[in-house]
């Protein structure tokens, strides 16, 4: 969740997919109608300012979907916005802190009710509001209709967390919170694109860890986990936050790097030995941590894709490791 509700991306602009637009349009139109209103509208709070989401269809609606202010002008929302607690306001002919708010000196509104409309974890999201040209004395159980209503939006955008958190994990591995094979995939062809739009060499390297058998044989899974969660702690330490590393499965990890120089890769592989072994240095179950890896560096004029980089990575492991043997062989 944002830390403000200003730092919140605009739907308007990128409506999630997951969000039940036509619903909240039929909700919006009927508070409208309910309260015998010029205008009911959702308005968001994000990087625009206030920014309407919806407006009712009515004709005296002068306020239209994408018209936004700034986070500072003193509007009505602003203030549901900011305290996060619904307001009511009866005739602001009557107070002078309106004296500034457009929506009454330019628009005529003088009344006004709005709650916020909120995240699971309490973050204002925007606001449900109505507006009148007219005094109003709503009585008490419109006022609750309207906080009852708001309640449909916040269930919808729970869902919307929820469904983001579990497409999230959909694609990390539960064990190292590396992206697992789906969630390397959908990032690996987002990074290809990337280095062929800007000229740059794309390297993919296949590692496979020693020993890990061997240790959940004789000391247990459990050490076995923590070798596997070592390497994972390095892997994501020595790279940077626009490489694309993941555990593909049992003892084996990718990492794909952008690289504007060819020589990253043997620098890049010291880094996470050397981290590694840091890491266990001292575990009573694992000495001598070590791994194998393979890895295909291609230039911009290369054809490549996701597959060929992956088959011919893991082949260059695999030589890696029959070398390993030979060379640990009793």
């Amino acid at each position: 969740m944002p830390k403000s509700p200003f730092d919140q991306p605009s739907f308007f602009q990128h409506m999630p997919p997951e969000i039940p637009l036509d619903k909240w349009q039929r909700l919006v139109d009927l508070i409208a109608v309910i309260y015998k209103a010029p205008g009911a509208w959702l308005i968001q709070a994000n990087e625009a300012g206030m920014e309407t989401l919806l407006a009712d269809k009515g004709p005296e609606n002068p306020l239209k979907p994408g018209d936004a202010v700034p986070q500072d002008a003193n509007i009505y929302c602003r203030h549901v916005i900011t305290r996060n607690k619904a307001l009511y306001v009866k005739n602001a002919d009557h107070e002078d802190r309106w004296d500034d708010n457009p929506e009454y000196t330019e628009y005529g509104f003088k009344s006004y009710l709005g709650v916020p409309i909120q995240w699971p974890d309490g973050t204002v999201f925007g606001t449900l509001c109505t507006m009148d040209t007219e005094e109003t004395d709503l009585p008490d159980e419109y006022i609750e209709l309207m906080h009852q209503l708001k309640h449909v939006i916040d269930g919808d955008l729970s869902q919307l967390v929820t469904a983001r958190k579990l497409h999230e994990l959909s694609l990390k591995d539960e064990l190292t919170q590396l992206n697992n094979r789906r969630g390397f995939m959908d990032l690996a062809r987002k990074m290809v694109q990337l280095a062929r739009r800007n000229d740059f060499s794309i390297a993919m390297t296949f590692f496979d860890l020693n020993g890990l058998k061997n240790i959940n044989d004789t000391a247990g899974h459990q050490a076995g986990d923590r070798l596997i969660r070592a390497f994972a702690r390095a892997l994501m330490e020595a790279t940077r936050i626009e490489d694309c590393a993941a555990r593909m499965g049992g003892d084996e990890f990718v990492l794909l790097a952008l690289q504007k120089s060819l020589p990253e890769t043997d620098m890049l592989v010291n880094r996470i030995r050397r981290s590694f072994e840091s890491i266990l240095e001292g575990d009573p179950d694992i000495t001598a941590p070590s791994f194998c890896f393979g890895t295909r560096t291609c230039t911009p004029s290369e054809p490549y894709t996701i597959d060929s980089l992956l088959l011919e990575s893991d082949a260059l492991m695999f030589e890696d490791k029959k070398r390993f043997k030979e060379e640990n062989r009793e």
